[in-house]
């Protein structure tokens, strides 16, 4: 093997890693977007979040998606197994028609038929990546389970959460704690991601970003929510500051630093080739 083959392999080995972030178990989705009247100056935004950076970004066909709208009530949008790149297409299109148009806003509610949805899905097996976008603010009926005379919320799955605010609305990743929630063996196989899925390769155009990312919780770090991958705190957010996207460019800066130390070697011993072959005679 000559010397140009030897370093073209090498190469392509150093930069193996460069992929390591991509995911091959399928992952459950559940998003809920709140269609209430207090979200009509941020529903675009909330929906080309939710359509671009998280179903366009994240979901692969062997996925499962639910999507869900709540204000006084709450409606299913798209629920299914996602099949090919047609079905991620005809979520995004079910989000972009959403409009701030519903009386009330009973988020307690809306987390209640998630937790239906979960049960029922009865695939504890499967990760699940739970999300709720939404203004917070609590708007039940009066006389209603969650009526809130100071427009907050209480609710057993909020106790570990994980906060993104963009601004006029926050991003919500949903934990709760599934000894109590869940009978029997199947609460030691549900898995709860606390982090996003690793990405796909591109977004959609005209997704948003996000600004810093906080995490809260109502109680302490041990117990079931801790131990599903759940955090408060500051350690909350070291864990919020890790991820792929770090693993991504370590390994390229490796990858680099391999192909540049094989060049200097090779240079070298280049160098030393020439320096101990035998000079031509001046004529």
């Amino acid at each position: 093997m000559n010397r140009r083959a030897v370093l073209a392999f090498l190469i392509a080995t150093a930069l193996m890693g460069t992929h390591a972030d991509v995911r091959s178990t399928s992952v459950d989705f559940v998003v809920l977007i709140d269609t209430s009247l207090s979200m009509d100056h941020a529903i675009v935004e909330a929906r080309r979040y939710a359509a671009g950076e998280i179903i366009g970004r994240l979901v692969e066909p062997g996925d499962w998606v639910s999507v869900i709208k709540f204000y006084g009530k709450t409606e299913q949008v798209w629920q299914g197994d996602v099949t090919s790149q047609a079905d991620i297409a005809s979520i995004v299109r079910s989000l972009q028609a959403l409009k701030a148009n519903g009386r009330f806003t009973d988020i307690g509610s809306a987390l209640d038929a998630m937790e239906r949805l979960i049960r029922e899905r009865a695939h504890p097996e499967r990760p699940k990546y739970i999300l709720l976008i939404t203004d917070e603010r609590q708007e039940a009926p009066a006389g209603t389970t969650y009526y809130s005379a100071d427009y907050t919320v209480h609710h057993p799955m909020l106790e570990y959460v994980k906060r993104v605010d963009m601004g006029s609305f926050r991003v919500i990743t949903i934990g709760y704690g599934l000894a109590s929630k869940i009978a029997g063996d199947a609460q030691t196989l549900m898995t709860i991601l606390s982090e996003p899925p690793a990405r796909r390769q591109g977004a959609l155009a005209g997704s948003a970003t996000g600004s810093e990312s906080t995490a809260s919780s109502s109680g302490s770090t041990s117990g079931s929510g801790a131990a599903n991958g759940y955090a408060s705190g500051a350690e909350g957010e070291r864990n919020a500051a890790a991820g792929p996207g770090l693993m991504l460019i370590a390994a390229a800066v490796a990858g680099i630093l391999v192909i540049v130390v094989i060049l200097i070697l090779l240079r070298n011993r280049k160098r030393k080739d020439d320096s101990g072959s035998p000079r031509e005679p001046l004529a």
